[in-house]
């Protein structure tokens, strides 16, 4: 009985004790208690390559990771996936890791063993040969754990052991749930009757307590906690305490997830806290005492929430199997970071703990952690973006886009309107606050809740996003781009640090308070403040951190450790002080975010650094620990020959076929030439979730040196050479820590063309050779001797033959010499003629140097008709063919068609036939041989030489032929330069002529530039003096009737005075309307002469536009004198011709004589009394020229007034009738034709104007 009682009383100390134990920690946690998510990397089917679903994870001794999978046995070094299937290729649910170091492998219906082939290639080994045939219709093999005797295989109904090459079994009654391996003893649960074990001695024993786990209370996972105590994890229940022999429930602060998702796995991690894997709840994590740390689902990064098993590596990292994937979860970790599905929004620029309270200053406002959800909640009332928080009591002020907000119980209110970035309460002056904001530095006091005695600093005008105090009073602040500036300790005095104080640029600078020191980090280097100016200073040990680099924001901890990042705001780290004045640089920890950008580091009271920055917010926690020096291994895993044949499988062993981490000799191969082109694959297990191992490889015997560090883990060296070879490869890891080396040798022998017996074999080859060569030469040299007598007689009779071509060549030399002469006498004499015709005699007479030509004939191209004249002869009278005329195609019918061409351009012929329809031909006697030279001039045929024997044929030979072809060139170039020497005689004769047009033209531009600015600026108001003087005579007989109708109501003098006035009035209206309207008519003459004229000659009938014009001048007369009548008498010269003119132009000439006609005669009509006008009009051509008569027996022109008649502006008509202009344009336009007007005139009788024309055609073609 007291037995009893003292047991009850022992267990209830024991709970107590363990009740106290697992929850005197779990309120020593501050309230705002947040962990964080761990870095978690996600391997999906995609990545591996075989089913998604997998079950179990064990690690070997080289830490290569190994996943069970329905497709198999995954194997995972850390860069390459491979698949290992069974002999049925079934689903593997169970691995365990042997004392031998095999992996061993638990699939449906198959027990085995994973071991290396010949090649190092893992390949399942079966052990079902070892299983009796009763016991071989299992399905899955549940679980799969070893120990020290051996390894345990558990399956429903059957639990097999394998030790030493044996099997044995333990039949179970009833069905396993599950079996687990604590401390080198096996546990399995039974369904009906609970928790077991199998003792040393091999005997099945209930374990005290163990029957409450029956089928309805499966267990999932049981983990050794302590020296003694187990946690034993169900899937519905939660989790059990064994502590000795009493088993009590475990309450933890998770119980509420593990209700919702059953419990499906556990690991005990390496800082003793405890990761539990759920159905559809991912991985909750506490701590031995059940505080629940944190929860890993997809929210966190895990991308599937149904975890199948757990399992630690040998680097502390956390391997899940799940339904989908598998995950990599670095946890525990130091680092841990916050996304958006916690609330926080915006990137973050200010952190504060305050009152027990987080808040955040973010771009979307102030945010503040909520203890209880473990969720960020915005401040309502701060909605833009949020710059600098400041602790006031226990409250805060926030520094915002619109302005300063003071916060209480997590509501605001806002204090100041003023753009604010930053925020600092002085240390020196009481009650004195200062903000940095877009205008400059703002000072104010903070009393009641509220700002007062705000000082805007004019002298501050830059927006100052650093603001500090030293501890002297005097305020600091750096700007973005205007340098440092200092308010000093009287709040008056203000200093600007620039580049002549020491900085060296404006850009880029930050203000620092380290160690009572006034420090700046610049883009140049550390600076520190002395007297009056920065200077450079080292503060940093020179091993770790160069003090040339850029930093920025220099933070100080409580612990005295510094905090900073570069320049750019990346590559945070941190510095442990060392000696006095000195730190080290301390970034191992940090290298996983070395590419987080930190705009703001937090160290928080609690010892939690924090991180905030545009990528979210990062946690770290150095008591978290983290073994960073942790050794690991480079594997190399395959090794292939000439791109196709595998060498190497990634296994090293021994005998025993143990594994090994280094290459046996066994795997030392010996390669033949042809296999020289060898590729290397390698990795490294030492995986973390964020961060990639970097490799360098050396291949001795043919590189010079260690590969760069890179993230390639493949290198093929193609084309090696014969010898000894030794591959090493080593890893890096994030940390920059080495893992060991491994090597890999191998050998490739020599070719056969390089082995000593070769050799050999090459110098008796090459004695060989040289006597079979000696003995070829000698028959060789015998028969050259022959060869050469035979050469010396065929050469001798050459020699006599070449003596004959001599001769011959010799008198060929003096033919040709003699040809030369005469060529050269012809050239002489057509050289120095200038004249075309005078050649044409000169050739031809020359041409007699030719023995057989017994006359020649020039048939030329006449310009003037197109048509093929005989122009000079030689040794005939060409009178007789003077009027012969033939085209181009006549010339070559007679000439050309039945002709041989020699060379090209000479042709010969021999019976000449002419045509029959050209009879003055056939007065000539026909010659017997002719020699035809075509003149070809630009691809132009402008005539035919024709050397002519009348008595036989065949009378010109090859020499003949030669000289004409050497003469040809000279006869060309002889015509070419006459013709030129011609047209520049034209040219110089008209040269005169054409200088004296070019200047009249000149003058007449210059005159006309001049009066066409006249004409514009008078036209207008001459208009207008027209027009207003016509409407003011209008208005005058206006008044005048008005004057009428009220005639009675006034005085006659005054009436008559009035009248009298309006008709002067009148008269001299209409007077400047004459003179107006003259000067108009003047000007716009004027705007006719100068008005730009065509200079495109068109054929036109003279007759017919003489007629036409004709008809528009007597309309216009006709118009303006109404009672006009004349005798018109028109004579046409019926041969007329088509010329060229400018027929617009010249048709104003016709109206404009015919016009002055017209006035004469009408104007001798109104003083002569029995007169009858007349008007004569006649055309008359000739083969150069036409002429136009005009003739009237008007008036006549005085003879004084004759030489005047073509100036401009002189005229015999009145000032209202004449300009003075159109004599002058019609002379002007004749002139423009090359022609000219003639005048013959008796006062009184007669006027007649000749107007006379050159056929401009016939003047071009003399011309040319």
């Amino acid at each position: 009985m007291y037995k009893t009682i003292f047991m009850k009383y022992l267990f209830l100390i024991i709970s107590v004790f363990y009740l106290l134990k697992f929850t005197d920690s779990a309120f020593s946690q501050k309230k705002y208690l947040l962990n964080g998510n761990p870095f978690v990397t996600n391997f999906t089917s995609y990545d591996y390559n075989a089913h998604s679903q997998n079950f179990s994870i064990i690690q070997d001794s080289r830490g290569v990771m190994y996943f069970g999978n329905f497709a198999g046995v995954l194997e995972y070094d850390g860069s390459f996936w491979r698949t290992i299937q069974t002999d049925k290729m079934t689903k593997v649910s169970s691995l365990a890791k042997g004392k031998d170091g095999k992996i061993y492998v638990g699939a449906r219906g198959e027990i085995g063993f994973l071991a290396p082939l010949k090649e190092g290639q893992l390949k399942f080994h079966s052990l079902m040969p070892y299983v009796k045939s009763e016991d071989k219709n299992f399905f899955d093999v549940l679980f799969c754990h070893s120990n020290s005797k051996g390894v345990y295989f558990i399956t429903e109904k059957i639990i097999f052991f394998w030790s030493s090459g044996k099997l044995s079994k333990w039949e179970i009654s009833n069905s396993v749930i599950s079996a687990f391996m604590i401390s080198e003893v096996l546990f399995f649960q039974d369904k009906k009757e609970g928790l077991k074990t199998i003792t040393e001695n091999g005997k099945i024993e209930n374990i005290p307590g163990g029957e409450q786990f029956i089928e309805a209370s499966e267990i999932t996972e049981m983990i050794k906690i302590n020296n003694s105590d187990i946690l034993i994890a169900t899937k519905i229940q939660g989790l059990f305490i064994k502590s000795g022999k009493s088993i009590q429930r475990f309450r933890t602060e998770a119980d509420e997830i593990f209700t919702k998702c059953k419990i499906s796995c556990a690991v005990r991690l390496n800082n003793n806290d405890i990761a539990l894997g759920t159905e559809r709840g991912g991985i909750a994590v506490i701590s031995e005492s059940g505080k629940h740390k944190f929860l890993i689902n997809k929210k966190s990064g895990l991308q599937d929430e149904n975890v199948n098993k757990l399992f630690v590596d040998r680097m502390n990292m956390l391997w899940a199997t799940l339904n989908n994937g598998l995950s990599l979860i670095e946890v525990p970790s130091p680092l841990t970071f916050i996304n958006d599905e916690t609330g926080l929004k915006g990137s973050i620029n200010d952190i504060l703990y305050q009152n027990d309270v987080l808040y955040f200053a973010t771009y979307q406002g102030l945010y503040y952690l909520d203890s209880q959800s473990k969720t960020f909640n915005n401040i309502p009332e701060i909605l833009s973006a949020c710059w600098s928080l400041l602790p006031v009591g226990n409250n805060i002020i926030a520094a915002t886009s619109e302005g300063i907000f003071f916060v209480e119980n997590k509501n605001a209110k806002s204090i100041d309107n003023h753009f604010s970035l930053k925020l600092l309460v002085s240390a020196f002056h009481k009650d004195k606050y200062f903000a940095g904001t877009t205008g400059g530095l703002l000072s104010f006091e903070f009393r009641n809740k509220n700002i007062q005695d705000v000082k805007i600093y004019p002298e501050i005008p830059y927006f100052s996003t650093e603001i500090l105090e030293d501890t002297e009073g005097n305020i600091w602040s750096a700007t973005p781009a205007n340098g440092i500036i200092r308010l000093g300790k009287d709040l008056s005095t203000v200093t600007n640090f620039d580049t002549t104080k020491g900085l060296p640029d404006m850009l880029g600078n930050h203000i620092n308070f380290v160690d009572g020191l006034i420090l700046a980090t610049t883009q140049k280097g550390l600076l520190k403040y002395e007297k009056e100016k920065f200077i450079p200073y080292e503060l940093f040990i020179s091993d770790s951190t160069n003090d040339k680099v850029w930093l920025s924001k220099i933070i100080q901890d409580s612990n005295g450790r510094l905090w900073s990042n570069s320049g750019n705001e990346t590559n945070i780290s941190r510095y442990i002080k060392k000696g006095s004045d000195k730190y080290c640089k301390d970034q191992i920890p940090f290298l996983q975010i070395i590419d987080f950008v930190v705009w703001k580091t937090y160290p928080d009271p609690n010892g939690i650094i924090w991180f905030g920055g545009p990528q979210g917010l990062i946690r770290y926690d150095d008591k978290a620990g983290k073994n960073y020096n942790s050794a690991f291994n480079t594997l190399i895993r395959k090794v292939t020959v000439n791109g196709d044949s595998v060498l190497f499988y990634g296994m090293f062993y021994d005998k025993e076929e143990r594994i090994m981490l280094q290459q046996t000799y066994i795997f030392v191969p010996v390669l033949s030439y042809k296999k020289n082109s060898l590729t290397f694959e390698f990795s490294s297990p030492d995986i973390n979730a964020k961060g990639k191992n970097l490799y360098s490889y050396f291949l001795e015997g043919y590189s010079e040196k260690w590969s760069e560090w890179s993230n390639e883990s493949i290198k093929e060296f193609s084309n090696l050479t014969y010898g000894n070879y030794i591959f090493k490869v080593k890893s890096k890891n994030i940390f920059n820590r080495i893992g060991t080396e491994t090597i890999y040798k191998f050998s490739i022998t020599k070719p056969w063309f390089k082995t000593w017996w070769m050799f050999v074999f090459y110098i008796l080859l090459f004695f060989a050779t040289l006597i079979v060569f000696v003995r070829i030469r000698s028959r060789k040299l015998i028969k050259e001797k022959c060869r050469l007598e035979e050469l010396i007689k065929e050469r001798t009779s050459e020699v006599v033959k070449q003596k004959d071509e001599l001769e011959h060549q010799s008198e060929e030399l003096a033919l040709k010499n003699d040809e030369l002469e005469k060529i050269n006498l012809v050239v002489k004499s057509i050289n120095s003629e200038i004249h075309f015709n005078k050649l044409l005699e000169t050739i031809l007479t020359r041409t007699a140097i030719i023995k057989a030509v017994e006359r020649a004939t020039a048939l030329m191209l006449d310009k003037d008709t197109g048509m093929y004249k005989f122009k000079a002869a030689y040794g005939w009278d060409a009178s007789l063919v003077k009027n012969v005329q033939l085209t181009l195609e006549q010339s070559e019918e007679i000439y050309l068609k039945t002709a041989e061409e020699i060379f090209e351009d000479v042709f010969y012929i021999n019976e000449i036939k002419y045509s029959k329809i050209i009879h003055e031909l056939d007065r000539i006697n026909q010659a017997k041989s002719m020699i035809v030279v075509v003149i070809n001039i630009n691809n132009k045929v402008i005539g035919f030489l024709l050397l002519e024997n009348t008595n036989k044929i065949n009378s010109f030979d090859k020499n003949d032929f030669n000289l004409l072809k050497n003469l040809k060139e000279h006869i060309i170039s002889a015509f070419i330069k006459t013709t030129l020497l011609e047209n520049l005689q034209f040219t110089l004769e008209h040269l005169e002529e054409t200088q004296e047009e070019l200047i009249r033209q000149e003058k007449l531009a210059s005159i006309g530039q001049l009066t066409k600015g006249i004409v514009d600026r008078v036209l207008n108001p001459l208009n207008y003096i027209n027009n207003f003087s016509l409407l003011t005579n209008e208005l005058v007989g206006e008044i005048t009737e008005i004057l009428t109708k009220i005639k009675e109501s006034i005085a006659e003098d005054s009436y008559d005075d009035l009248l009298d006035v309006a008709q002067m009035i009148s008269s001299n209206v209409m007077k400047i309307n004459e003179h107006g309207t003259s000067a108009t008519r003047i000007i716009k003459g004027m705007e006719k002469l100068l008005k730009e004229r065509s200079t495109e000659l068109v054929v036109t009938d003279i007759n017919v536009l003489v007629e036409s014009n004709l008809e528009i001048a007597l309309q216009e007369v006709k118009k303006e004198y109404k009672n006009f009548n004349a005798d018109i008498k028109t004579e046409y010269d019926p041969k007329f011709e088509k010329m060229k003119i400018l027929p617009a132009e010249f048709g104003s000439v016709i109206v404009n004589m015919v016009n002055n006609a017209c006035y004469s005669v009408y104007e001798k009509s109104k003083i002569t009394k029995d007169y009858i006008p007349e008007i004569c009009i006649f055309t008359k051509f000739s083969a150069n020229e036409f002429e136009l008569i005009i003739r009237d027996n008007g008036k006549g022109i005085p003879a004084q007034e004759l030489k005047q008649l073509f100036s401009p502006f002189f005229t015999t008509k009145p000032t209202a009738k004449g300009t003075g202009l159109g004599l002058y344009l019609c002379q002007d336009i004749v002139k423009s034709h090359k022609g000219e007007i003639k005048v013959n005139s008796k006062e009184g009788e007669f006027t007649e104007f000749i107007i006379i024309i050159p056929n401009l055609d016939k003047t071009s073609a003399s011309e040319e």
